[in-house]
């Protein structure tokens, strides 16, 4: 039992180590508006979003393997975003203060659903998993039937992050906004792995009954651990509707869950570098497609086939790749081939 517990904390400590280092991996992103095309330039914005809204999930489903599905994500997400195009629409406030105000709802929110998955004693991750799917669809028809403020379907249009008449620096400045934003996220999850509440999650993960008979309070780390995970949810969404200029219903459908779910898993569950990875693959494969796309568009038979064609296509691709490589996905399995290969060549 010791072994095990000795091993855990060195695997989490060793992917605190990694998460730092993959900010290294991440500098010459901070070239790309510089050097890029603007549309590569928006297609790494697009990466980076969803990068962020994967590793805030995957921050309490698998990096510290505390075991919380969330069906929340996508609803807290659009959340965010929502909270901060309203504010700026409606009472014409700046869309930085919306951002961090559509972060802190989100926030609320997840506080709010750990409260209510907490009636149900010693099933919490359980349950959990049946009250956020709930949330989710309840604010999507939230925001489809509240014609009068929300425009219904249509969405709104919203002011830019960034006043410039300049269209290149435009793009530049939503850019880094949405690097430091991953960032961020990045360093949060570091810190938390040397803070009091990640030596709290450590000894939950190793044992959960023995975690609570030493003082740990269980579910007040867990009701954290979902807040961070939320917040950064609804800072992702607040920024992106931002830099879109609009927000509509979609944005917290269930397309952004499959999203989530896709890229964390088949990138890798559990690392910084997985669902960043996934996000590349899901966003360059779904472009890819995109061009392909108008060719197929002159037959019959795709018509009807068309408005699903890349996101049923990239499914089944990220689906074969799960068959193949499980949870630990792409980065997990590649990772361990290599230490294998270099464990054999030091023996």
């Amino acid at each position: 039992m010791k072994t095990e517990r000795s091993s855990s904390k060195a695997s989490i400590e060793s992917r605190i180590g990694l998460s730092l280092r993959s900010l290294v991996f991440l500098l010459p992103w901070a070239l790309i508006p510089l050097l890029a095309s603007p549309y590569l330039t928006t297609t790494f914005i697009n990466i980076m979003i969803y990068a962020v809204l994967a590793l805030s999930w995957d921050l309490i489903a698998g990096y510290y393997r505390l075991g919380i599905i969330s069906f929340a994500h996508a609803g807290l997400f659009g959340l965010g975003g929502y909270s901060s195009g309203l504010l700026a629409v409606y009472l014409g406030i700046s869309p930085f203060i919306g951002i961090f105000v559509g972060g802190l709802t989100a926030a609320v929110f997840s506080l709010l659903l750990g409260i209510v998955a907490l009636r149900f004693t010693g099933r919490f991750n359980l349950y959990y998993i049946v009250v956020s799917l709930g949330m989710s669809n309840v604010l999507q028809l939230v925001w489809i039937n509240q014609v009068n403020i929300t425009h219904g379907t249509t969405g709104l249009v919203l002011p830019p992050l960034f006043y410039t008449s300049n269209y290149l620096l435009g793009g530049a400045l939503n850019y880094y906004a949405v690097l430091a934003l991953l960032v961020a996220l990045i360093l949060t999850i570091a810190y938390i792995g040397r803070s009091p509440l990640g030596y709290a999650i450590r000894a939950i993960y190793e044992d959960e009954i023995t975690a609570a008979t030493i003082g740990v309070n269980v579910n007040r780390t867990k009701i954290l651990g979902i807040m961070i995970g939320g917040a950064f949810a609804g800072l992702a969404g607040g920024l992106y509707v931002h830099v879109t200029q609009a927000v509509g219903p979609d944005l917290g459908g269930r397309y952004y869950m499959l999203l989530v779910f896709m890229m964390a898993y088949a990138g890798g569950s559990g690392s910084i570098a997985g669902p960043i990875l996934g996000a590349l693959l899901w966003t360059g494969i779904y472009e890819g497609l995109g061009q392909i796309r108008p060719f197929l568009t002159s037959f019959e038979w795709f018509a009807r086939f068309a408005p699903y064609f890349q996101t049923f296509v990239l499914t089944l691709i990220f689906l074969v790749i799960l068959t193949f490589v499980g949870w630990r996905g792409i980065w997990g399995t590649v990772g361990e081939k290599i230490k294998s290969v270099l464990k054999i060549r030091d023996s």
